[in-house]
């Protein structure tokens, strides 16, 4: 299953007995932020965090990315991708 279909489907679970959100992807990256997937498809970390961005059951919690990836250029800005905005009703 595709990684984004993966995180949609996390992103529509009930995680009210959770106390925060991990991902961990370890993969190739490039510049502009790009990571790629086992099938070489090319993935934005900011595109693939917004399920996880929209759960409601997730609002208010830690949303921590661990990215491993070839690129030094792409670790330096995962900081700052990964600061996930809380959902406002």
């Amino acid at each position: 299953m595709p990684l984004i279909q993966v995180l949609c489907a996390v992103g529509e679970m009930d995680h009210s007995n959770y106390d925060c959100f991990v991902l961990a992807i370890m993969s190739h990256g490039d510049v502009d932020d790009v990571f790629f997937g086992v099938d070489g498809e090319a993935f934005r970390l900011t595109k693939l965090m917004e399920p996880v961005k929209r759960c409601r059951t997730l609002a208010g919690k830690p949303k921590i990315c661990i990215i491993q990836v070839s690129s030094l250029i792409w670790l330096i800005r995962v900081m700052t991708i990964c600061n996930c905005d809380d959902i406002s009703d």
